[in-house]
């Protein structure tokens, strides 16, 4: 499995996480314990978020379970906890919104979360390109890949690279008889996760990607199922 990517404070809609991904950052380049007003100060320069020191006393005070506190020079500091890090861990992160401006942070964190895929991954995407296919080079774990698709970029690179692909695991590409695509997904053996572009124009536009729960995994995963077992094998 690939080595996971830091978590990007960008990557988080919600002031807490922002700030937990800060500490978790922090940490990790050694140094442990930050103040209110320097994380303010570092989410501000490094990562153009704007939060006032109070607003990141009071949300870090109120989650004291996320974050270790100790008062030094007469200033409280922090220092981020395990259950911290589990919050902005990518299975307790739901939401990503995909920011262009931010792209590579965002690709950074679908490949995460595509090193974590395991057994069976089954994807629905309208298009399939070798931009996608370099997508799906991501997932290290997984031990068999079923693509379904409509409209295919075919080139001789493309086939090449499905070969290749297909020399570390067992790939598939399916289509349908007809266009009945239109929702894009990824299901694994235990997870889910719904994403509002195409592989192949990932973190071109602004978008979200989702962790679906079990019940909605079940519905989609007996609808691929079905459409699977009448599709064609391509190439």
């Amino acid at each position: 499995m690939s080595t996971a990517p830091s978590p990007h404070p960008g990557d988080f809609q919600e002031p807490i996480k922002q700030i937990l991904a800060l500490l978790h950052n922090s940490k990790t380049g050694g140094t442990d314990w930050l103040t209110a007003s320097e994380m303010s100060a570092s989410l501000l320069n490094k990562y153009g978020l704007s939060l006032h020191w109070k607003k990141i006393e009071k949300l870090l005070s109120d989650n004291p379970t996320f974050a270790a506190r100790r008062k030094k020079d007469k200033k409280w500091q922090f220092t981020i906890t395990a259950p911290g890090r589990e919050q902005i861990s990518i299975g307790n992160n739901p939401i990503l919104f995909v920011n262009p401006i931010k792209a590579v942070q965002a690709v950074l964190t679908l490949h995460n979360f595509f090193a974590t895929l395991t057994g069976s991954v089954r994807i629905c995407d309208p298009y399939f390109d070798l931009k996608t296919l370099q997508h799906l080079e991501a997932c290290t774990s997984a031990t068999a890949i079923r693509l379904l698709t409509w409209n295919i970029g075919d080139t001789p690179t493309l086939r090449l690279g499905l070969t290749a692909l297909s020399a570390t695991k067992q790939v598939e590409v399916r289509k349908p008889s007809s266009d009945v695509l239109h929702d894009r997904y990824v299901i694994d053996d235990n997870t889910m996760l719904i994403m509002g572009s195409s592989l192949n124009s990932f973190g071109k536009k602004q978008s979200f990607v989702i962790k679906a729960g079990q019940d909605v995994r079940s519905a989609l995963l007996n609808n691929f199922n079905e459409l699977w077992n009448a599709a064609n094998p391509w190439p």
